[in-house]
């Protein structure tokens, strides 16, 4: 289906050649559209992904060690881990980085999925986690020198990963506000940080992919208000006059050129309905 504002911006500025809006002989000018018409669908509400790029885990127990993008931890590791886990005494943190490529500045996001891949938690009894935006990373992130916590983006309780009974899965956090926050701001990155609700208990251990495809995403859908249209044209038909004024008769195509987000499409009205009263 067109985009109602697309819709709108042809509606308001088509005039037929000859015509106008002639108050005078109470004509009124409606283009309708049919559900059946052969209307060049314009927007498609695109949608881009932000993928891990940088990630790391704070350790309580190691406070001024750092385990950016997995190093330091033994010989390494591709999992975040979040929370208490009481066999070696330690509470944990996560973060990590999510760019893209594309500018969404200015646009309005209609739909955001914050994806995380857990891996592991200490029961299939869910726990609740929160996810923040979160000031920026570096090797020099540790338990002691963490970012800010800017903005909490949500909670959610959960348990995927301890046995067949709840096996590895996704877990997806409404991302919207923040991915707002990204269009408003002209951001290709920001940080989000996990930690858990209750950081004292061993059933909030979680531990998540950090690497790969399966690494935390967030896939923004998003729509542009288009520019006004131009190259308004209705191919002539059949007319006719009435007082010195030329009508036209028939159902006539209408077509206009939109932009949006900096491609040209033409709109080529086949199947629209040209509906002329005169009052």
């Amino acid at each position: 289906m067109i985009d109602d504002v697309v819709e709108h911006q042809i509606r308001r500025h088509i005039e037929f050649p000859g015509i106008g809006d002639h108050p005078d002989l109470g004509i009124t000018q409606t283009i309708a559209r049919s559900e059946s018409s052969g209307l060049t669908e314009l927007l498609q509400h695109p949608s881009i992904t932000g993928k891990t790029k940088n990630w790391t885990t704070t350790y309580k127990k190691y406070p001024t060690s750092s385990f950016y993008d997995g190093a330091n931890y033994n010989t390494g590791t591709t999992e975040a881990r979040v929370g208490y886990e009481s066999t070696i005494g330690g509470l944990s943190r996560s973060f990590f980085r999510l760019a893209w490529t594309s500018s969404i500045k200015g646009a309005t996001v209609t739909e955001a999925d914050l994806r995380l891949y857990e891996t592991y938690s200490w029961s299939c009894s869910a726990r609740e986690m929160r996810v923040w935006r979160t000031g920026g990373i570096s090797s020099s992130t540790t338990w002691n020198n963490q970012p800010s916590w800017t903005k909490e983006i949500g909670r959610k309780s959960f348990a995927n990963g301890w046995s067949s009974s709840c096996p590895d899965a996704y877990v997806v956090y409404d991302g919207k506000s923040v991915a707002q926050d990204a269009a408003d701001g002209g951001w290709t990155n920001f940080t989000i940080g996990l930690r858990a609700s209750t950081e004292d208990s061993s059933y909030s251990w979680k531990k998540f992919k950090a690497e790969g495809e399966s690494a935390p995403k967030i896939v923004i859908t998003y729509n542009r208000k288009p520019a006004e249209p131009t190259k308004l044209d209705i191919p002539p038909g059949t007319c006719w006059s009435l007082a010195a004024i030329p009508l036209m008769t028939g159902t006539p195509d209408v077509k206009a050129t939109a932009t949006w987000g900096g491609s040209a499409t033409t709109v080529i009205g086949g199947g629209w309905e040209n509906k002329m009263a005169l009052g």
